[in-house]
């Protein structure tokens, strides 16, 4: 089954269980097909559209297959394989010029056939980890060296080959020096060879010109990104502290600021994502942003009670963040590259490579002025304006009141440097002119799932025979059970990591990714008495232990202490602002989307064992 539903003449597409193909555009809304095998044709809605072999309504699926969690320079190996097909994925299947494909293969040093595979194992799935290489016991492009001998020759091909520009002949010769040195097995010469081919363009100019011209030269070029002259070729993405206070939904009092994340599209200067929260920035609300921008929006304008006609979505080619930590995170840079998506950070005190979003933020800023409970941009504007007095708008109102903003008013109105509105440029880029062809609708995603997974922040764990511990929580599923004490290959005295992601909002599930299964599975509280929890009440509860002077922080007396917290913040008479906070915080993370996923029954268990736990947070050190 395709990952994306295409919206294109020529593409077959199922309409009540019925098979179409596609014939003619009309518009955002709908197409012209064809009944298969007939000649009836008809117009069809497209957001009632799926791709074929999509399951039936209703059928969950048993997991959700998402993002592998590979070593790092097995991704870069896929990585690389992307930069040699991507060219030629803009000519239709079949239709690829001989020369190119040749050339393709002579610049990677494979066969044409090799080229051919690549091709149809990425069209196949649509995402950049379908050229992985199989895992294989220590084979081909994995070291099957002791991981000492593998240092060794990681750093003899950096100071040797790279940086003082040996040959690989007489890199080996001090390969053989050193390995004799510290009583090592010497390598056969080929496997130096293997080695020296494993480095990718990057690591080469880092190792003999320095990080500053790596970046420049591997990254994209800001004068491409600036000038994006079709649609969804660049999207920017930034922060905002909404300048206005807002009130709770229950006693409509004030509770603080909110946190708005855009991202707009630079060809036609549509918004495309947006998400509105509490809580600062970080890697969730910057994924959840960019999964919002290539999704569809009718299910999510549905839910909101809004009736309003918002047809951007669509995967850009590239994404352009500042260099806040948030977004410099792995979870953030993996995810974009398993679909596809450039990262390119913008250059720090150059605001001229980020003018399009922080001029419309700038344009939201203004609009907030007009609104009760404005706090305006300095105290010297804002005077003596009682900001939370006027207060009247609660979450849920602001986030109607800026979707309709930018959707009714924005979109619709003449930009001074398009001359037309945003949402006609965005016709034109889909539809074209009579002088430039459109691109087409952009393909739907079928797996939103998946989606919202892949960009969801990850911790790593050893399992043990009672499955993991995570921030002094406990989780276990019988999925567990294959992988207890598994060892790390390279390294046998130490367990292998696993990855789990996680929806801050509601951290009483994990999704474990399962290496031989290549899929995700829901791992929830060992305990299943507890109540749900976000990341946000457990770290408080941690912190407010530990400022208590406990003696140990563990499970009970983390949810304890929430119980305890919650009870203080819904039982008092006279709330404070910042306990109304906390209130409507946990309502908004209640109700929140978060991705579905059904486990399979358990594999065969494994002999229980004492359990020994390690306390590394790869979230907290890089996305929070």
């Amino acid at each position: 089954m395709s990952s994306e539903l295409r919206i294109a003449s020529g593409e077959r597409v199922i309409h009540d269980g019925t098979e179409y193909l596609i014939t003619r555009l009309v518009d955002f809304k709908q197409v012209i097909a064809r009944k298969c095998g007939t000649q009836q044709h008809v117009t069809l809605p497209i957001l009632e559209l799926k791709a074929l072999a999509t399951p039936e309504e209703g059928q969950a699926p048993t997991s959700i297959k998402a993002m592998p969690a590979v070593p790092e320079h097995k991704w870069n190996k896929a990585v690389e394989k992307m930069k040699y097909i991507e060219p030629l994925l803009a000519y239709p299947k079949g239709q690829r010029p001989l020369e190119l494909l040749q050339a393709a293969a002579n610049e990677a040093g494979v066969c044409r056939a090799t080229i051919h595979n690549w091709l149809n194992r990425f069209e196949d799935s649509g995402v950049t980890s379908a050229l992985l290489d199989e895992d294989r016991n220590g084979g081909r492009g994995e070291g099957r060296l002791g991981d000492e001998l593998e240092k060794l020759i990681e750093s003899v091909i950096k100071e040797f080959h790279l940086k003082k520009r040996k040959s690989v002949k007489k890199t080996f010769e001090e390969l053989k020096k050193l390995c004799q040195n510290a009583g090592l097995k010497i390598p056969h010469v080929n496997t130096l060879y293997r080695r020296v081919n494993w480095v990718t363009a990057y690591d080469k100019i880092v190792a003999t010109k320095g990080k500053e011209l790596a970046e420049q030269i591997c990254s994209p070029k800001p004068g491409l990104i600036i000038n994006a002259d079709t649609l969804l070729a660049m999207v920017q993405i930034d922060h905002m502290y909404l300048d206005i206070q807002i009130v709770d939904d229950r006693d409509r009092l004030p509770i603080g600021r909110a946190w708005l994340t855009l991202a707009i599209e630079v060809f036609s200067r549509c918004v495309v994502g947006m998400y509105v929260g509490l809580d600062p920035p970080s890697a969730h609300s910057a994924g959840m942003c960019m999964v919002n921008a290539i999704l569809p929006k009718n299910k999510w304008l549905y839910k909101l009670g809004i009736d309003i006609e918002w047809p951007c979505w669509g995967k850009m080619k590239t994404i352009q963040m500042d260099n806040a930590k948030e977004f410099r995170g792995k979870t953030i840079e993996r995810a974009c590259k398993e679909h596809l998506i450039d990262p390119f950070f913008r250059v720090v005190k150059k605001p001229r490579y980020g003018a399009y979003i922080e001029r419309y933020l700038g344009t939201v800023a203004e609009e907030l002025k007009s609104l009760p409970g404005a706090t305006f941009s300095t105290p010297d504007e804002r005077g003596c304006y009682d900001s939370e007095g006027h207060a009247a708008l609660t979450f849920s109102e602001l986030e109607t009141y800026l979707i309709n903003f930018i959707v009714g008013d924005y979109h619709q109105r003449v930009h001074s440097e398009l001359c037309i509105p945003p949402l006609a440029k965005w016709r034109e880029g889909v539809f074209g002119t009579a002088q430039i062809p459109g691109r087409g609708l952009p393909p739907i995603l079928v797996d939103e799932n998946r989606l919202r997974l892949d960009f969801l922040p990850y911790t790593e764990r050893t399992i043990q025979s009672d499955g993991i511990q995570w921030g002094h929580i406990h989780y276990y599923d019988d999925v567990l059970r294959r992988w207890y004490n598994h060892k790390n290959p390279k390294n046998p005295k130490h367990s292998l990591l696993f990855r789990f992601h996680y929806d801050p909002r509601d951290i009483s599930v994990l999704y474990f990714y399962d290496p031989k299964e290549k899929r995700y599975f829901r791992v929830p509280y060992r305990d299943p008495s507890q109540p749900p929890m976000s990341k946000w009440e457990r770290d408080t509860a941690r912190l407010k232990l530990r400022a208590d002077g406990a003696a140990e922080v563990n499970e009970t007396a983390i949810f304890s202490t929430r119980k305890k917290l919650r009870a203080i913040s819904e039982n008092a008479v006279k709330e404070t602002k910042h306990q109304r906070r906390e209130r409507q915080r946990r309502d908004m993370h209640r109700a929140s989307t978060k991705p579905k996923a059904e486990n399979t029954p358990p594999p065969t268990s494994s002999s229980p064992a004492p359990s020994i736990y390690t306390d590394v947070e790869a979230f907290d050190d890089l996305d929070a």
